[in-house]
């Protein structure tokens, strides 16, 4: 399946709060059509380097979700690109029409 969406973005937020370490980070995905899931990872708060972990999930018409899944490590104030390639999304042949985008299950864990 060629997955085509409006640019729809998704952001969800992972908050961890440890002794003297926390972060926060925000995970923003986009379907890409040429190459897959483009998700940003953001560091907007603390001052501990984090692992965020996600799934980027697409429901189709049909009731076929459509899943690829991502982990990126990122430090303090920093930003990264991770993406999902086609080649690792579950069930996208099995999709009719996309009609929504999500990012689910965003977990959050201080790197030492």
């Amino acid at each position: 399946m060629k997955v085509v969406l409006i640019a729809m973005v998704c952001m969800f937020s992972g908050l961890l709060i440890g002794c003297q370490n926390s972060a926060k980070v925000l995970v923003e995905c986009k379907v890409d059509g040429e190459k897959g899931f483009l998700c940003e990872v953001k560091h907007t708060e603390g001052k501990a380097k984090a692992k965020a972990c996600w799934d980027a999930v697409v429901t189709c018409a049909n009731a076929t979700k459509v899943t690829g899944s991502g982990c990126h490590e990122v430090a303090p104030g920093a930003r990264a690109q991770h993406l999902i390639p086609f080649e690792e999304i579950k069930n996208k042949d099995k999709c009719d029409k996309a009609v929504s985008f999500d990012v689910t299950n965003v977990k959050v864990t201080i790197v030492k």
